[in-house]
């Protein structure tokens, strides 16, 4: 489980308060987030560095990402 990660936001650097969990993992993760953090965008990169998973404004406080 990944707790807490600190983010640049606009050239700011943030501290975010959100799980990612399994990790690591094939198949599914589910990230939580706290509610006054929405919305908010990831990347889910393998261990080659490929882009799996690329997001946009995601308003969901608990979210499961499909990796395969």
């Amino acid at each position: 489980m990944i707790t807490g990660h600190t983010a640049e936001i606009n050239g700011i650097e943030a501290s975010l308060k959100m799980e990612m969990f399994p990790n690591p993992s094939t198949d599914f993760i589910t990230i939580n987030v706290d509610k006054n953090q929405l919305p908010y965008s990831f990347k889910v990169i393998d261990a080659e560095g490929k882009v799996v998973v690329k997001t946009r404004e995601v308003f969901e406080s608990s979210l499961k990402v499909d990796l395969s």
